[in-house]
């Protein structure tokens, strides 16, 4: 795969680049098309985006992971270029959507891996429920669904018509260092391009879902393996993390619980080497 300089060019024409290096597809979930962007060759990784997300947030860490997997990366239902979730909207009808448009990307016999992010744990939980046997792994990046508590942050800064361009972007950019990444050094004109056009896509609200226990309740019915990964400056957890680690043992004793130092939220933004590093680790030690 071609080594692309993303910090080399404009924000968008990054993106389109690492987009060219792969391939694009519309293909039919449960309520509509659900957008699928597939990268390299050989094992296949399925990788979910977060909340107010869409594939973007796996920018920095597509072209290492893309020497040794197959990537699946799509836009889940409700987010980014694919249709609407299907309604009423739950962590397990996106689920289904996934499933429903995933088999024609699957070969005969292929057991992919399921990785996902935040809100997109939640819904990787129930896609490896669903795929059963079929699932050869998954990964829980800063995961929401487990009924943990919150850690406390300042309120995030709300946007709205009457806000210039230039105060619309200084909000995205407070937002981020609130939230995704603890290093404000980190916020670069990447990670504000990718929130703004994530921000701007996104039809479902999915906080009310990852404040649940839902991920916990579908990981007792998860046979695979199960990883975990959080940053251990992850605003979301706090000083909540070994209270996720808990309820994680109580659903999966054989967890493999880790944290990155110095990493918020958004771990594989932040810290793409540090994640790629682990990442591969807990598919080779499944």
């Amino acid at each position: 795969m071609t080594d692309l300089d993303l910090d080399g060019n404009a924000p968008e024409q990054a993106l389109a680049a690492l987009e060219a290096l792969g391939e694009k597809r519309f293909l039919e979930g449960t309520s509509g098309k659900v957008a699928w962007r597939i990268w390299g060759e050989g094992q296949p990784l399925i990788l979910l985006h977060g909340g107010y997300g869409t594939w973007a947030h796996w920018v920095r860490v597509i072209q290492p992971l893309a020497q040794d997997y197959k990537l699946l990366v799509p836009d889940m239902p409700g987010f980014g270029e694919s249709g609407d979730a299907p309604e009423p909207v739950s962590a397990e009808a996106i689920a289904q959507s996934l499933l429903c448009s995933l088999n024609s990307l699957l070969e005969t016999g292929e057991r992919p891996w399921v990785c996902g992010f935040s809100f997109g744990g939640v819904i990787a939980g129930h896609l490896a429920r669903l795929l059963g046997e079929r699932c050869k792994g998954l990964a829980l990046i800063a995961p929401g669904g487990l009924g943990a508590r919150r850690g406390p942050m300042p309120d995030l800064v709300r946007r709205n018509s009457s806000m210039s361009r230039q105060e619309i972007e200084s909000a995205h950019r407070r937002n981020l260092e609130i939230l995704m990444l603890a290093d404000p050094e980190s916020v670069d004109a990447l990670a504000l391009h990718i929130q703004q056009g994530n921000t701007a896509q996104h039809r479902v609200k999915s906080r009310p879902i990852s404040a649940t226990d839902n991920l916990a309740r579908a990981l007792r019915e998860v046979r695979a393996p199960v990883k975990a990964l959080w940053g251990d400056r992850d605003a979301t957890a706090g000083p909540f993390l070994k209270e996720r680690q808990e309820i994680l043992r109580a659903v999966q004793p054989d967890v493999d619980f880790r944290t990155e130092p110095d990493a918020g939220h958004w771990i594989m933004y932040e810290k793409p080497g540090r994640f790629v590093e682990i990442l591969r680790d807990f598919l080779g030690r499944a």
